[in-house]
């Protein structure tokens, strides 16, 4: 009988298992940082629970598109006070995510604290997580804390309080969640200059990642911080220093780290990189950090997603391809997203030759890459050849307008060297010839 019974257990208990998905015992292991940086990979910072438009469009598609498109992990970013109607709302949202395949990362906006980092907006703050904590503790672990959006405002300039603030959150959500991921972020809109700055909250417990942000809102073509222009060498540079910092501190400290917000272009602040520019950016950035091994969120849904109508914004798909998403046609729920090539038309009129792009739009004073070729339009929008004077340095430009790099013998019998960039050598030693400080081969 004793025998009997026992085979009956075991049979009951392979009968069990069986029939329940092996999703949910998965989901109750506790995973490590850096297994978890690889589950991250490639994301979307979303607004589903931030703003009112993003509540109201939400629905289950939405998650199914995402995964159809590849997205790895969605960062969802909240704001307000967590009610029950914005638990039941994020509740779906994780829900949809997790039944998609698609890691979902909550990240708190705090904005209060930021502005004043005081003992009562703290506790506001350490209230606020205690409560998501509760609500998620027997969630899966696959859903990670992200503890503040983007360190900005006032608490920038405090890295002590910075650190202090966060060894009271995480004490907090360890109460509930001893091994569940969290993530902290530098000061100075999480600026990798600023990891050093950080001391490791006390209850960690092992399960910590460090976030951090550049380019959150895009590259400029202006700014020296973040400039971006036909991706020089030192603009390339700038992207590659950012990584390093980060590589330095995940060695220095045994902990991963993961770009929260990066954005091809400057989608916010005049939109002047055409698709074929955010191209470009967007596979240099993808590439480095994917050879850094580090994963990434990318600023943000709505420059992508059409999200009234669950569609992919078609003009946007080289974008999206270039970062490393593409649709799986065999997989997906909703067809409505044709696979799209960017038109250009040049045209010629009584002046010269202009480009006009797919949305009716044309460049004027910048750089344009056509066909795997960078061109120069003057303030009207025509193309331009000959040379150029441009943020201080001269270009070529050839008969059919395309930039001329290597070396080119002028009109004037003189030869010059232009640089990969397209950028004109100036007092320097090419392959052996020197250049003088017109640019010119001293004979």
């Amino acid at each position: 009988m004793k025998m009997n019974r026992k085979i009956s257990m075991i049979i009951l208990f392979f009968v069990l298992f069986s029939i329940l998905p092996v999703k949910s015992f998965a989901a109750q292991t506790p995973i490590g940082p850096w297994e978890y940086t690889q589950k991250l990979g490639k994301g979307l910072d979303v607004d589903w629970s931030k703003t009112k438009e993003g509540k109201e469009a939400y629905n289950s598609q939405t998650a199914k598109d995402f995964s159809d498109m590849g997205i790895n992990h969605v960062r969802i970013r909240i704001k307000d006070d967590m009610t029950d109607d914005a638990f039941k709302l994020l509740d779906k949202q994780i829900n949809d995510c997790l039944e998609n395949n698609i890691v979902p990362v909550i990240a708190y906006q705090a904005d209060e604290l930021k502005n004043d980092p005081s003992d009562k907006n703290l506790k506001k703050v350490v209230k606020w997580w205690g409560k998501v904590a509760e609500h998620y503790k027997d969630y899966s672990y696959l859903l990670s804390f992200d503890l503040i959006i983007e360190v900005t405002d006032a608490l920038k300039k405090e890295p002590e309080r910075l650190n202090e603030i966060y060894e009271d959150i995480v004490s907090e959500i360890r109460k509930t969640n001893p091994n569940r991921i969290l993530m902290i972020s530098p000061r100075v809109r999480s600026n990798p200059e600023y990891l050093n700055d950080l001391k490791i909250p006390t209850d960690h417990n092992g399960y910590l990642m460090a976030e951090w942000h550049f380019y959150a809102s895009g590259p400029s073509k202006t700014n020296k911080e973040k400039l971006w222009t036909t991706g020089t060498d030192e603009e390339k540079q700038i992207i590659i220093d950012k990584i390093n910092l980060a590589l330095n501190w995940q060695k220095k400290t045994g902990i991963p780290t993961w770009v929260g917000a990066w954005m091809p272009g400057d989608y916010n602040d005049g939109n002047n990189y055409s698709v074929e520019e955010q191209v470009v950016f967007a596979k240099f950035v993808s590439n480095e950090l994917d050879k850094a091994k580090i994963p990434f969120a990318v600023n943000s849904d709505t420059k992508f997603y059409d999200r009234k109508n669950n569609k992919w914004y078609a003009e946007m798909i080289p974008v999206l391809n270039a970062i490393g998403f593409s649709k799986n046609s065999e997989n997906s729920t909703n067809n409505n997203s044709p696979t799209v090539v960017i038109k250009k038309q040049w045209i010629k009129d009584n002046i010269g030759w202009w480009l006009k792009r797919s949305d009716n739009t044309y460049p004027k004073s910048q750089w344009e890459l056509v066909d795997g070729n960078w061109y120069w339009f003057d303030s009207s929008g025509y193309m331009v050849t000959g040379w150029k004077h441009i943020n201080y340095k001269w270009y070529y430009l050839n008969a059919d307008g395309s930039m001329k790099t290597g070396w080119l013998k002028d009109t004037n019998g003189k030869w010059y060297y232009l640089n990969t960039d397209g950028s004109m050598a100036l007092n320097s030693n090419i392959d052996g010839y020197k250049l003088g400080f017109d640019g010119a081969l001293v004979q």
